[in-house]
């Protein structure tokens, strides 16, 4: 039978109504005493997106109470093995993942356990699991298996991925992306003028970032979309001065020109895409770009992944791709699921599901 300790911010009547099955107990905090680098660790070596940062999570703490939950595994001859994580934040009646259950690798199977400890702990309410930027297979039917919950929504829209593990080596990859591309690239490496990469951290952003906003004001003009440079500067700068740690920017430039800029997240090996923009007048200088970034993140990271963006809504077939969903194509990033799922716990019961 699962255990849930009687912490602080445990409510008494999830206490006394619920456990779930198997060796497995919830160790629940407030979030302002939880070490957020021992937390940021445990995600990172789990493949979690940015949403589920330790700074993230208690910046939630300004709207409301956020319980911390940590999961471990009975070990009879040793001590409790941690197996998982989560965070969510209670707002009278809502009751809202940041942004998902984390578990460890090799520990899938005890989801079941941990999400049901999860739900007893924070107890009945209108649940919110996921973001945009989650990928997580078959989770709403997952959620639904679950005694006691019902489906107030479902998940509209899937993650595009470029998941290192399916390539042996960058090389293996790059003979698998479009023929498009590679002509592309191999295009722009015999200029006579090479294009000059530069690359941003953290709070060096801010000395490029002006790039962004400028090349996305181009490009969406040309699409009839008008927007606000100092709302658009402004939108990243406070995510650059949240995620210091975490930011990363990316230019080309050619003939003294910026022509392509990307804007990301590096949590753990999870490289997110935030926003960029390539102008047009050039063929080949994005696809470059993207090469080069992803060469590198492989280099680092073998077993990474690049996020390319939350498509909002289902039913796009491959052949009506066009634009930035070809293009991500093109780069074999693979639809996943992915997208917040609401759902409501009217009740918690026991379970017996292992």
């Amino acid at each position: 039978m699962g255990k849930m300790d009687a912490n602080s911010d445990a409510t008494p009547s999830s206490r006394l109504e619920a456990a779930a099955a198997g060796p497995v107990r919830v160790s629940v905090r407030v979030m302002a005493t939880v070490d957020l680098v021992a937390w940021d660790d445990f995600a990172q070596r789990c493949r979690a997106s940015f949403p589920s940062a330790g700074i993230m999570v208690r910046l939630n703490r300004l709207r409301g109470r956020v319980l911390a939950m940590e999961f471990f595994l009975d070990q009879p001859d040793g001590p409790d093995r941690k197996i998982g994580q989560c965070a969510l934040a209670i707002r009278g009646a809502k009751r809202i993942f940041l942004d998902s259950l984390i578990l460890a690798p090799g520990c899938k199977d005890f989801w079941h356990d941990c999400f049901a400890l999860a739900i007893a702990t924070a107890g009945p309410g209108h649940y919110r699991y996921g973001s945009n930027w989650t990928v997580e297979t078959d989770y709403p039917g997952k959620i639904l298996a679950i005694p006691g919950v019902v489906p107030t929504g479902d998940v509209g829209g899937y993650q595009d991925v470029v998941d290192f593990r399916r390539w042996a080596s960058f090389e293996e990859y790059v003979k698998g992306v479009s023929a498009n591309i590679r002509r592309n690239v191999a295009a722009v490496e015999k200029m006579s003028e090479p294009p000059r990469i530069e690359e941003y951290r953290g709070l060096a952003i801010f000395r490029a970032m002006h790039h962004l906003s400028l090349l996305r004001r181009a490009v969406l003009a040309k699409r009839g979309v008008r927007i606000n440079l100092v709302t658009d500067y402004l939108a990243r700068a406070v995510k650059i001065v949240i995620f210091r740690r975490y930011a990363r920017m990316t230019l080309l430039r050619h003939g003294g020109k910026v022509h392509s800029v990307f804007y990301g997240i590096a949590y753990g090996p999870t490289l997110h895409y935030n926003a960029g923009a390539t102008l047009p007048e050039i063929n080949g200088l994005g696809p470059y770009m993207f090469i080069h970034l992803i060469r590198r993140w492989f280099g680092e990271h073998p077993d990474g992944r690049l996020l390319m963006g939350f498509v909002d809504g289902r039913g796009i077939d491959d052949k009506d791709r066009s634009g930035p969903l070809l293009f991500r194509q093109k780069l074999r990033a693979m639809s996943c699921d992915g997208g917040p799922f609401g759902f409501d716990v009217v009740q918690i019961r026991p379970t017996s599901h292992r």
